[in-house]
C-alpha cells in the first residue's frame, strides 16, 4: 500500500477527500485555528515542538525526535503504521482536590486546577475519581470528542473511559484507577491523554 492509501485508511473516521481528512485532523490537533492544509499541519507539529519553517524539514525534526530513522517517507509510514494518526497523546498538570464526599480529583471552578484544560480543542470541565462506586468520569461539558474511548495515565497507571450517552461523559468503574486518584490527593499530577 502507498502511504497515501494508508493515510487514508488511517483518517476513515473524517469525511471527504484525503486533503479534506488531513485538514480535519491537524484542525483537531493544534491547528484549529488554520483554514489551509498546510498552515493546520505546520501547527500541529509545532505543538510537537518542531520549529516552524518548511513542512518537510519540520516533519523530520518530529519524526527523528519520535525515534525514526531513514527518509522522510520511510519515516512517514512508518508513523502511521504505528498509529500516528489515531494515538495522538496529551499531557495536562492538575492538582487533585477532594469534594469531602469520596469524589477526588479535578472540577473546573470547585476544585483542583487544569493546565490547560482543553483535548483536542474541547474544554473539559471535570475529571473525577468518586472512591464510594469506583467511578471514573471525564466530562467535556457534555461533549462527545471524536473517539469513542480515550487512554488516561497518571502515574503510571493506565485506565480506558467509554463515551455513556446516559452519562453524557466519558466513563469506566476501575477502583485500581480511583485509588490512585485518591491516593494523590493534594497533589499535583501529570494526565496524558490518548486516543
Amino acid at each position: 500500500m502507498s502511504i497515501n492509501d494508508i493515510t487514508f485508511a488511517a483518517l476513515a473516521r473524517f469525511d471527504g477527500s484525503l486533503n479534506d481528512k488531513l485538514l480535519a485532523f491537524y484542525q483537531l490537533n493544534g491547528g484549529a485555528d488554520e483554514g489551509q492544509r498546510n498552515d493546520a499541519e505546520a501547527a500541529y507539529l509545532a505543538t510537537f515542538g518542531a520549529t516552524p519553517g518548511d513542512l518537510n524539514d519540520m516533519w523530520m525534526e518530529f519524526l527523528t525526535g519520535k525515534g525514526y530513522s531513514g527518509t522522510l517517507n520511510d519515516m512517514r509510514y512508518q508513523f502511521i503504521m504505528d498509529g500516528g494518526f489515531e494515538a495522538v497523546p496529551s499531557d495536562y498538570t492538575f492538582t487533585i482536590g477532594n469534594d469531602g464526599s469520596g469524589v477526588y480529583g479535578y472540577l473546573a471552578g470547585s476544585y483542583g486546577a487544569m493546565s490547560p484544560d482543553t483535548v483536542r480543542g474541547v474544554t473539559m470541565t471535570s475529571l473525577t475519581g468518586d472512591s464510594l462506586v469506583n467511578l471514573v468520569s471525564m466530562d467535556f461539558g457534555g461533549q462527545k470528542l471524536l473517539a469513542d474511548s480515550l487512554t488516561l495515565t497518571i502515574s503510571g497507571a493506565s485506565t480506558t473511559v467509554t463515551w455513556s450517552d446516559l452519562a453524557n461523559a466519558y466513563e469506566t468503574f476501575d477502583g485500581g484507577f480511583v485509588a490512585v486518584i485518591q491516593a494523590n490527593d493534594g497533589t499535583a499530577v501529570t494526565l496524558t491523554v490518548s486516543v
